[in-house]
């Protein structure tokens, strides 16, 4: 912004340092830098979902990059198609169904060269090591061996999602507080005023249409979602929910 007509001289500096001695950010300076284009995704779809006539084009594309920066990502898919239909006036159903579901489709074809990238690499288009790292945390442990010379672990094959639900009594009410105690820290007093009006802002967004305030509540709960679910919750899993905070 050094160039731009009437900033202040030192504007770019103070601006760094600001964010520079945040602690907030100082995780999400590392490994966890991505959830800081995650934060700016969130805020555009919360903007995209703002204007009169959205784009299921522009909503698809956001989808998409939240997807290819995050696995979990894949829960806030749902996000534009709920908040439209949420927001409809009646008559309005079949287009909020129209623009969702074209919203998801483009989404899906952002990760199509991921997936053949995965397919040529591994033989598996939704191959991920995130389904390892569960199992891990959930007390499946990997049988380890060595393959040409080189050290292997295989987790077994497991079916259902009872092992996960198990997994989650340990994890989830560590994560639960984890998110409670940070949130009180990094949001003081704004956490409460937004968990104490969450439902009645809901119900009025509806009667209003609004679909800013409900893509905003339904993107904070997506990501309140991921952080409790997901084993081994961090202080960068509060970076994109930090926007959505301070906006509700």
């Amino acid at each position: 912004v050094e160039p731009l007509v009437g900033a202040p001289d030192g504007l770019p500096a103070l601006a760094t340092a600001v964010v520079a001695l945040s602690f907030l950010m100082i995780d999400a300076s590392g490994s966890g830098s991505l959830y800081v284009a995650l934060a700016v995704l969130a805020v555009l779809l919360v903007r995209l979902l703002g204007v009169p006539r959205p784009s299921a084009l522009a909503l698809g594309l956001t989808l998409g990059a939240a997807w290819a920066l995050a696995y979990q990502a894949v829960l806030l898919l749902p996000i534009p198609l709920l908040a439209l239909l949420l927001a409809a006036p009646r008559g309005a159903r079949r287009a909020a169904w129209r623009t969702g579901l074209a919203a998801i489709t483009v989404a899906a074809l952002v990760q199509v060269p991921w997936w053949w990238r995965n397919t040529q690499a591994f033989g598996d288009p939704f191959y991920s090591v995130n389904r390892c790292y569960v199992l891990l945390h959930a007390g499946i442990q990997p049988t380890l061996s060595l393959a040409s010379g080189w050290p292997e672990a295989r987790f077994p094959e497991v079916a259902g999602v009872g092992w996960f639900l198990k997994g989650l009594k340990g994890w989830g009410p560590g994560n639960a507080l984890y998110l409670l105690v940070s949130g009180l820290v990094v949001w003081p007093g704004l956490l409460g005023l937004v968990a104490a009006g969450a439902a009645s802002g809901f119900a009025e967004a509806r009667r209003a249409h609004d679909r800013r305030v409900l893509a905003a509540l339904l993107l904070l709960a997506a990501f309140g979602g991921i952080a409790l679910l997901w084993p081994g919750t961090k202080l960068r899993y509060l970076v994109p929910m930090t926007p959505l905070v301070v906006l509700l």
